[in-house]
């Protein structure tokens, strides 16, 4: 019997996601006994229901199911509700995030299986359905949920809208608003053209507020917060004007130094709030990344990197971490070449198997190749599972630049 606590289980993180990703898509490929009957049970149940309230309910659908004229569907969806109401008496209360329960003959296993999951984040919804397929979308829902953070960096002239969400930074929106270059010498002239460059100034600010607020007010209720950035005193004379709608206002996480504008100037800003963000995906990565290049750094004899060594070192149980690029998912394969040679190999396609196995046994000895995995990822996190290695997904862009150009995009550090 399946039972899968995800309740500790960080969603911002890209190999949780991928591990979630993977029993979502498990249930997803399963089907009724003969792949079109509604014989498979999906139970969705919010936290604070009742215990008492899925009994009743169990109970009234094998009463109903007792009417299926089907005798193969009645017997099925009967299997599949007492099998439910045996195991559900085990729990007491619902979990704080609630509760999902799988359960009926599938094809693919040619037997009745069980599931419960407690999700990784708190649900709402309530579903019971039979049907021919697992009912998942409230987990799928789960997996786009992303930490997003909205950016706000303001110049007198100048000024950036953009979002962090997950590890990406994007940018929303660029204003410019043109200004007096130099004013004029004297008296009263002088300080009428302050006075103009100041009004410039100031509206160029309500512009921001307002574009902030087109941007930012439609994704109100995914916004974890907003960061407002800019050299000098702009990011203060920006707050204090108070043209930045109160709902915005009060998502105002912190104020941080900013001397660049759009795509440049929200990492700079991003990198600066990392204290206040601490627990996005983006600092998450980011303090990973920076713990790989101290050890590089201090201890160059704890760390491995490049695809073969790296590999093997998780292979062999010595990782205590490891680093993988998130786009190096590709197929993995394994190339013998006679009893000379073996070596694990990444392709862009199954279908170069042969040419690629030809070419690295060239000279060498009989070639031969076996795929591993077609998700070199997934393969990293089931030898890491058997390993307890932690494993570090870099899919920030930057970070994952670095990872690729530096260390081949794979690296990790050891146990001992």
């Amino acid at each position: 019997m399946p039972r899968v606590d995800m309740s500790d289980w960080d969603i911002n993180d890209p190999a949780t996601r991928r591990k979630i990703a993977r029993i979502v898509n498990l249930l997803k490929s399963k089907t009724s006994y003969d792949g079109h009957s509604t014989t498979l049970v999906s139970i969705w149940i919010a936290p604070g229901t009742p215990t008492s309230e899925i009994t009743s309910l169990i109970n009234q659908e094998l009463a109903t199911a007792a009417r299926i004229k089907s005798r193969m569907t009645r017997k099925h969806v009967q299997a599949a509700l007492r099998s439910i109401s045996s195991k559900f008496k085990a729990w007491t209360q619902i979990p704080p995030n609630g509760l999902l329960i799988f359960c009926g003959w599938t094809q693919q296993s040619n037997d009745l299986e069980y599931w419960e999951i407690i999700p990784p984040l708190q649900i709402q919804k309530k579903l019971y359905t039979c049907d021919s397929i697992f009912r998942v979308e409230v987990l799928e829902e789960l997996l786009k949920v992303r930490q997003t953070y909205g950016i706000i960096i303001v110049e007198r002239d100048e000024s950036t809208i953009g979002i962090l969400q997950g590890s990406a930074i994007k940018v929303l929106k660029h204003i410019e608003t043109p200004t007096h270059g130099k004013h004029r010498k004297g008296g009263q002239s002088e300080k009428r053209f302050e006075r103009q460059i100041e009004s410039v100034y100031e509206y160029h600010l309500k512009k921001t507020a307002d574009e902030a607020n087109k941007v930012f007010l439609p994704m109100l209720d995914t916004l974890n917060g907003i960061i407002v950035a800019g050299p000098a005193f702009s990011k203060e004379d920006f707050v204090k004007l108070g043209e930045l709608d109160y709902r915005l206002h009060q998502k105002i996480v912190g104020l941080v130094s900013a001397q660049y504008q759009d795509l440049e100037g929200l990492r700079e800003a991003v990198n600066n709030a990392l204290d206040i963000i601490k627990e996005t995906e983006y600092a998450k990565q980011k303090r990973a990344y920076d713990e790989l290049m101290e050890a590089m750094g201090k201890y160059a004899d704890k760390v491995v990197v490049g695809f073969q060594e790296t590999l093997r070192a998780l292979r062999e149980g010595r990782l205590e971490k490891i680093y993988v690029a998130e786009d190096l998912d590709k197929p993995i394969i394994k190339v013998r070449c006679g009893d000379k040679v073996e070596r694990f190999l990444l392709v862009d396609n199954i279908g170069d198997l042969e040419k690629v196995t030809k070419d690295v046994c060239k000279n060498i000895g009989d070639p031969s190749a076996e795929v591993i995995d077609e998700s070199f990822i997934n393969y990293i996190l089931d030898e890491a599972s058997t390993t307890a290695t932690h494993v570090v997904i870099i899919s920030q862009d930057e970070l994952r630049g670095q990872l690729k150009s530096g260390l081949g995009g794979i690296a990790g550090i050891l146990r001992f």
